[in-house]
């Protein structure tokens, strides 16, 4: 029998954009430390021994709608450029249960814009342009009006839950903030759609470089997008790191 002479319980909390841990009292993981040198675990009437009782539940992240151009059987690759113009963007989605354990081969889908705000498979569609020359969408969904892929792919989770895209950075069009969908999907079910966005003042700098210099289009702020500020849009907030000439990287965590 093991006697333990004390007990401390760690209460573990990390905020981020994203996920959310904190303690609950189901099923309790204990973990055994020992302060006496070499000694691999609790002894019998040992008092330098502390177990440490750590349950970690992480918070599901929002949801949000799918948007009208998402397009499914898209293909598997990392980089879904195809040679559309633009700052490069290296992102990576770490994919997490709610025991806070990453999930390995989920389906990540990715779709955005480009750097003129035009969706592939989509450019004859209103808002991208002209109101006055496009198609209006008249329901949840969207036919394609061409064959086009660029900027849209698929990759699998590995051991560690991510999943990495090299793209650009997104463009815009004027009914709604920049953003970059997702679709989480596991053994065909989807388990998480959303919108990833960008803060302001990055979005501000790329606005004044080619090719999205060219695009006149009116752009909303963030806190301008009805859909940001309901949907809790700083929770979803990329902010990427790099340089307009190198372009730049960034990641999220994602729990379904």
């Amino acid at each position: 029998m093991v006697f333990i002479n004390s007990l401390s319980i760690i209460l573990v909390i990390l905020t981020s954009n994203i996920s959310h841990k904190q303690k609950v009292t189901a099923e309790p993981c204990f973990r055994v430390k020992t302060t006496t040198p070499n000694q691999p675990s609790c002894t019998e009437g040992d008092r330098n021994c502390t177990v440490e009782v750590i349950n970690e539940k992480c918070d599901l992240t929002q949801p949000s709608s799918e948007g009208p151009f998402f397009l499914p059987n898209q293909p598997i690759r990392q980089d879904i450029r195809e040679g559309r113009p633009g700052v490069p963007l290296k992102v990576e989605f770490t994919v997490k249960n709610t025991t806070c354990h990453p999930v390995q081969d989920a389906q990540v889908h990715v779709w955005h814009a480009d750097a003129l705000g035009v969706y592939s498979a989509y450019s004859d569609y209103y808002p991208l342009g002209d109101p006055s020359a496009k198609l209006q969408i008249t329901g949840p969904h969207a036919e394609p009006s061409e064959e086009a892929t660029f900027l849209r792919g698929i990759q699998l989770t590995d051991s560690n839950g991510r999943a990495k895209f090299e793209t650009i950075y997104p463009g815009w069009y004027h009914v709604r903030t920049l953003h970059l969908h997702l679709k989480v999907t596991l053994a065909g079910k989807d388990k998480y759609t959303g919108e990833i966005y960008f803060p302001d003042w990055l979005t501000d700098k790329i606005a004044k470089v080619e090719p999205y210099k060219s695009h006149d289009e009116k752009r909303l702020k963030n806190d301008d997008d009805s859909q940001f500020v309901r949907e809790n849009g700083e929770d979803l907030l990329m902010t990427p790191k790099g340089n307009l000439d190198d372009g730049f990287e960034g990641q999220i965590e994602i729990i379904i």
